[in-house]
């Protein structure tokens, strides 16, 4: 479990300055590429999480969801910020 928080924790961090980075960002280019480097810290994270030892506590499950809820919000954010900028709307 500790190897498991200490994952968790190292990349909740980037993740938190990855998503501050993006509610201050001006241009939807730099919005996508956030969202694309939060995306590839994410697929990291599942990787790692997946490839760590198996876990049979509820608390640790929890842990093990946690990459997926971030990889579906990078997802929907890349795909959002990307279509913005390939549709050249402002940024609001």
């Amino acid at each position: 479990m500790d190897e498991l928080l200490k994952l968790a924790a190292v990349f909740l961090t980037s993740n938190t300055i990855l998503i501050n980075a993006l509610g201050v960002a001006r241009t939807e280019p730099l919005k996508t590429g956030i969202s694309a480097v939060g995306l590839a810290m994410t697929i990291l994270w599942l990787l790692c999480a997946l490839n760590g030892p198996k876990v049979t506590d509820t608390r640790a499950k929890i842990f093990n969801v946690l990459p997926f809820v971030f990889l579906l919000g990078w997802l929907i954010s890349g795909i959002v910020h990307g279509r913005v900028w390939c549709l050249g709307l402002p940024a609001t």
